[in-house]
């Protein structure tokens, strides 16, 4: 019997800068990721899951209007308990890591990673909920 090849990954980011968003879907894309939406506000964020199906969201912490990163998260994961969050940031402190574990997040990566932690990351959250 024939295997049927899994299905890209999709994703969703969300960062304020729009280089970062750019090297994501560059990277990410290329390791045969699928970029279903991008996003630099909290709020964009939100509206990007009523209109996309998406498996995984990456977002930073820091974002321009009233709803930052650990609140995008906290909402993501109110309203669909199983999406994945991986919070992609630069403010590693241990107070604002507890935070973003306490909203739900899935993990926290510190942009100072190599792009394959993101990678294997993003492939073990996703695997595990498809297995």
């Amino acid at each position: 019997m024939a295997q049927h090849p899994s299905p890209p990954v999709r994703l969703i980011v969300s960062d304020d800068h729009v280089a970062i968003r750019a090297g994501l879907r560059m990277a990410l894309g290329q390791a045969g990721f699928e970029i279903v939406g991008e996003a630099a506000t909290g709020e964009e964020t939100l509206e990007l899951l009523d209109t996309t199906t998406t498996d995984l969201v990456i977002t930073d912490i820091n974002k321009p209007g009233g709803i930052d990163g650990i609140e995008t998260t906290r909402r993501i994961r109110t309203r669909d308990a199983d999406l994945p969050v991986i919070v992609f940031s630069a403010s590693p402190e241990d107070d604002v890591i507890e935070e973003v574990r306490a909203a739900g997040a899935s993990l926290y990566i510190s942009k100072d990673a190599p792009l394959a932690e993101l990678d294997a990351a993003i492939r073990d959250i996703v695997g595990s909920q498809r297995a």
